[in-house]
């Protein structure tokens, strides 16, 4: 199978993108560390040249925008990401509190993830992907369903954990928000 048939540079195959699987965090991670340093070179240019084309302009400053001033989350990761990344992400966790997608999945990403030396992680504060939905009779009983949908108890325990250990604390109102509780609900702050 060919990407690009009729191309006349170098043919992709599916091999190709197979062995590129694992290496392709990585790479990702490499371009936008090269992101970072070509707005560092463009900055640079800028001051030499009194150019005013990379300029983060805010109410009270005119400050130089460098690339440290810029933030990625990278969703997966491989070994030379450790040295491009700056912060990952531990994805999109089922609003529960179990081991196999929830909170506690949670904590065990971060200790996993630390001790593979991504020390700067961060999830989505309560979780993010929320489930809804009746089930087939049969085989399942009447009036069975699936309903994963954030407590106020689940997002407030999930702040306090990301208090400690997230590197940035972000909430997010998931993939059903009107049917969820949110971080700036009464029910939550109390």
């Amino acid at each position: 199978v060919y990407a690009c048939a009729n191309c006349s540079g170098p043919q992709v195959t599916a091999d190709i993108g197979m062995s590129l699987h694992n290496e392709f965090p990585g790479l990702w991670a490499q371009t936008n560390d090269l992101l970072r340093q070509a707005i560092d070179a463009l900055a640079d240019a800028s001051v030499v040249a009194d150019n005013e084309t990379i300029r983060a302009v805010s109410s009270s400053s005119n400050a130089q925008l460098t690339g440290s001033d810029v933030l990625y989350f990278s969703r997966a990761a491989s070994p030379s990401s450790l040295r491009h990344g700056s912060v990952f992400w531990a994805g999109d966790q089922l609003v529960s509190w179990d081991q196999f997608d929830g909170l506690q999945s949670a904590l065990n990403g971060y200790l996993s993830a630390g001790f593979s030396g991504m020390t700067l992680m961060s999830s989505d504060i309560g979780g993010y992907t929320m489930q809804q939905y009746d089930l087939p009779t049969p085989p399942f009983p009447a009036n069975a369903t699936v309903n994963f949908t954030r407590s106020p108890l689940l997002l407030a325990r999930w702040a306090e954990f990301s208090a400690f250990a997230d590197t940035i604390f972000r909430s997010h109102v998931g993939n059903m928000p009107n049917v969820s509780a949110q971080i700036y609900d009464n029910e939550v702050n109390a």
